[in-house]
């Protein structure tokens, strides 16, 4: 008996977990800076969409900067850093004005970090390249590889 309720539940891990996973397609971008970065800086770029199978939706976009360093900035030169990357990626819109729902810059000694959220609605109505439906991830895909050209990698999952 504890057996068939061990697979029962089980069962039930393993099938809701693969429906969490089959209930959303991904879009994945990476852009890789360091070949175009001198120095002693790592830094790389992760854009993220999730859509709803069966609405097809754009429910999530995300944006991961990320920017490390050998050796660490002093106070002065990580507040210029925050200040820069808040005005490169949260003062206007990653994808242009209002695009960004929310925009967060933290640093450590070594490191600095932005997360947007992107407005996906807004972000889809502002771009007449990008069309609401089932497409719409195919578009978005279309979109980030023009604007950076083929120095970023994106796949669909």
């Amino acid at each position: 008996m504890k057996r068939l309720i061990l697979l029962l539940l089980l069962l039930i891990t393993i099938t809701g977990c693969a429906k969490g996973k089959a209930a959303y397609r991904t879009l994945t971008c990476d852009y890789d800076f360091n070949e175009n970065v001198s120095g002693t800086a790592k830094t790389s770029l992760k854009i993220t969409f999730n859509q709803d199978r069966k609405t097809f939706e754009i429910v999530k976009g995300t944006i991961n900067f990320d920017v490390s360093f050998e050796q660490g900035l002093s106070n002065e030169e990580m507040t210029e850093l925050k200040k820069s990357l808040n005005e490169q990626f949260c003062d206007e819109g990653f994808f242009g004005e209002g695009t960004n729902k929310s925009c967060k810059v933290t640093s450590q000694t070594k490191s600095a970090s932005v997360v947007i959220e992107i407005d996906t609605e807004r972000l889809i109505k502002n771009n007449e390249d990008i069309d609401s439906g089932k497409e719409t991830l195919d578009d978005l895909k279309a979109a980030i590889e023009e604007n950076f050209e083929s120095e970023v990698k994106c796949s669909i999952n």
